[in-house]
């Protein structure tokens, strides 16, 4: 705690962090003023754990692979649970990753004629982590198996669990298929022959259309594309959806400081909504602030507000600098 401080514009900005934990490179700036100086305020620093990972195996056999087939897709949904808050609570964020077997892959089989393929999730938080593999059309989940000794297995709902930790913060589990159709049509066949219920959408992936956004700039839908996958390991890139796309249940999102987030976007579709988190990158700019006092001298100047052309977060906080002068107080 921090109290008898003069009026004046300060930073907290964090020195040491955790075991297991990156320390947070960002400035944490407050002002006391004649507004503020009779109540505490509470500013907080966010941590993450250092280079989590979880790696998934996929293994199947190199003599199920068939060119009339096509490719052998399979998609893992990915469900990250904080288990210190309450069960309705727990739910964090939910990932979906893909794992693409073609026949060229037969030269990479073992000697007992398996094929694996690797993939790799990186900055991950200490959550525990719930793996299930979606619905394929032509192989049946055989076995899960647990390779690191934070991974586990519900049998009962065919769910694999990697539980992270500051600590333990890498872990692996290998998901084992069989193929159980052998129909001599090809994949792109079967949905230009079955009726639409034969396949349908597991899962979403959401990409920037942007590198970074302003901050106080209002982003919707349209500032994505998307990656729909199907249970037949079938994917559509590059979709424009401008309906059932929400972030965090609002219609739109922004950011009020500066730095990189994740936010989780939601699409609804026939009555099941599907999420998705992505990353977005947020700039301060240069007209975000109304201004006065400017002093080219003393590089100093007075923050007054937020420009209007910006949403204005429902709580302030004031950078130490901006555009090279220094803030000295807060004003209307």
């Amino acid at each position: 705690m921090a109290d008898n401080l003069e009026w004046g514009s300060y930073y907290f900005q964090e020195k040491e962090a955790p075991e297991g934990y990156s320390i947070s490179n960002k400035k944490i700036s407050f002002v006391v003023n004649s507004k503020n100086a009779s109540f505490e305020q509470n500013l907080e620093a966010y941590d993450k754990l250092e280079s989590g990972e979880i790696k998934i195996n996929k293994t199947i056999k190199a003599n199920t692979l068939v060119e009339t087939h096509g490719n052998a897709s399979f998609m893992f949904k990915i469900v990250a649970k904080d288990e210190t808050k309450e069960p309705e609570e727990q739910e964090q964020f939910t990932l979906y990753r893909t794992i693409t077997f073609s026949e060229n892959d037969k030269n990479d089989a073992d000697q007992e004629g398996n094929i694996t393929r690797t993939i790799v999730i990186s900055d991950l938080e200490a959550y525990k982590y719930e793996i299930t593999e979606e619905e394929n059309y032509r192989y049946n989940l055989e076995e899960i198996a647990p390779v690191s000794t934070n991974s586990s297995v519900d049998g009962t709902n065919k769910v694999g669990i990697v539980t992270l930790t500051a600590i333990d913060n890498k872990g692996e589990i290998t998901f084992i298929n069989k193929k159980a159709n052998n129909s001599l049509l090809s994949d792109s066949k079967l949905i230009t022959n079955t009726t639409q219920n034969s396949y349908y959408l597991i899962g979403i992936e959401a990409i920037p259309k942007q590198s970074e956004y302003s901050v106080g700039t209002k982003i919707t839908a349209s500032d994505f594309t998307f990656t729909l996958y199907y249970s037949g390991g079938q994917e559509e890139h590059n979709v424009e959806l401008t309906e059932g796309v929400t972030f965090n249940g609002e219609n739109d999102y922004a950011e009020d400081l500066k730095g990189s987030y994740l936010t989780n976007i939601e699409y609804t579709v026939n009555g099941k909504t599907f999420t998705t988190q992505v990353a977005t990158k947020w700039t301060m700019p240069s007209d975000y602030f109304t201004t006065a006092n400017v002093n080219d001298t003393n590089r100093t100047l007075t923050i007054t507000g937020v420009n209007e052309n910006y949403v204005s977060p429902s709580v302030l906080y004031i950078p130490s600098e901006y555009n090279g002068y220094k803030v000295t107080a807060v004003g209307n």
